[in-house]
């Protein structure tokens, strides 16, 4: 997801901390405010072959490529 600099999302915070409706709520208004977003996943053969630490990474590349336009800040949590 990219946002804005000044995007404000009252109640973000780590998404194990939040209620399954506030934490659909806040997914929504990410959507909608977000600049670009995408969505990409490593299969379990690539798991199966990388491992799980590295077949993240190759899905998190994946993530990043597939935005539309390139970020200036990547923050990642987990």
């Amino acid at each position: 997801v990219i946002l804005s600099s000044d995007c404000d999302l009252a109640g973000l915070t780590d998404s194990k901390n939040l209620s399954e409706k506030k934490r659909d709520m806040l997914a929504l208004a990410i959507k909608e405010q977000a600049v670009a977003w995408c969505v990409a996943s490593a299969s379990v053969g690539e798991i199966a072959q990388l491992n799980i630490l590295h077949a993240n990474m190759l899905a998190m590349t994946r993530k990043v490529k597939g935005l539309a336009i390139e970020p200036q800040l990547i923050r990642i949590d987990g």
